[in-house]
């Protein structure tokens, strides 16, 4: 699955959670499987990178000493990051490093997914806790006033006998 494809696996729907939430460790182990890669491969350049410019070191050093010529570090330096093949791999490791952070910012995002799905979905059920506790009002506050009257019955009998009682 190329990046783009799997970026689109960031949008929610809140209609639709329950595909949202089956989609949601399958995209993220892709999104972190290709970052793996991507390292990798961002890895693979820079060391093929430092190879090759110490092998080329070595032969600019050569060619500076039978000319008798004495280079600084940061001239050698200059003659390495101007020839053609150190410039070919330099940009290569750049197009490797922003595609290694293209890929960990997805996994991240996918992070952040897991935790937004995980608090619309408590607050999903907590919208029909209350839709269903304002369906059963009608039912609760009859089932109160019951009990208050039948209450208040017991408390008017108990009065009615302590007043018979003190006569």
């Amino acid at each position: 699955m190329k990046y783009d494809e799997c970026r689109q696996f960031l949008r929610i729907d809140r209609n639709d959670l329950d595909s949202c939430l089956q989609q949601q460790p399958e995209a993220y182990h892709h999104a972190a499987e290709a970052y793996i890669l991507a390292v990798a491969q961002r890895d693979e350049t820079k060391l093929i990178l430092e190879e090759l410019t110490a092998e080329l070191d070595q032969g600019v050093r050569a060619t500076a000493s039978a000319a008798g010529e004495k280079l600084t570090e940061s001239a050698i330096q200059a003659r390495l990051t101007g020839l053609p093949k150190i410039q070919t791999l330099t940009r290569k490791l750049l197009d490797a490093k922003l595609e290694a952070d293209r890929w960990a910012a997805l996994k991240e995002s996918f992070q952040q997914r897991s935790h937004a799905l995980r608090d619309l979905v408590a607050l999903r059920l907590g919208e029909r806790r209350d839709l269903a506790m304002e369906s059963g009002s009608g039912q609760v506050r009859q089932s109160y006033l019951a009990q208050v009257s039948e209450q208040n019955r017991l408390a008017a009998a108990q009065m009615r006998r302590d007043q018979r009682e003190q006569r």
